[in-house]
């Protein structure tokens, strides 16, 4: 199942849609990172943006400071890019890492 910007929000405390009236319609990834994640999510946020073809016209990463985490970055997609959104989401509901071998390296990389 996909949302569109318009109806998330981090937290049930935050507005939805917030500050970005021309994405509402686009797609958020559901591979956020933040100040705290750790390799596995920020392994599956680098690897859905790479999936998404890179951040460019049709796929965005949108930073926010925010109460509780400190910040957070999140992918937007355009509406073009629901069939991979959809494929991502998909994905994360059968196996919680997009590539095994992502993750691999970025272990390597802060060891």
């Amino acid at each position: 199942m996909t949302t569109t910007y318009r109806d998330w929000s981090p937290t049930r405390s935050d507005t939805r849609g917030l500050n970005l009236p021309d994405r509402q319609n686009w797609l958020v990834v559901p591979c956020l990172q933040t100040r705290d994640s750790d390799v596995l999510e920020r392994s599956n946020h680098r690897t859905a943006l790479k999936r998404l073809g890179g951040e460019g016209d049709q796929a965005e990463v949108h930073r926010f400071s925010h109460w509780a985490c400190g910040w957070l970055e999140i992918i937007l997609a355009h509406p073009d890019l629901e069939p991979t959104v959809t494929d991502i989401h998909a994905a994360l509901e059968d196996y919680p890492v997009l590539d095994e071998m992502d993750m691999s390296e970025l272990e390597a990389e802060e060891d």
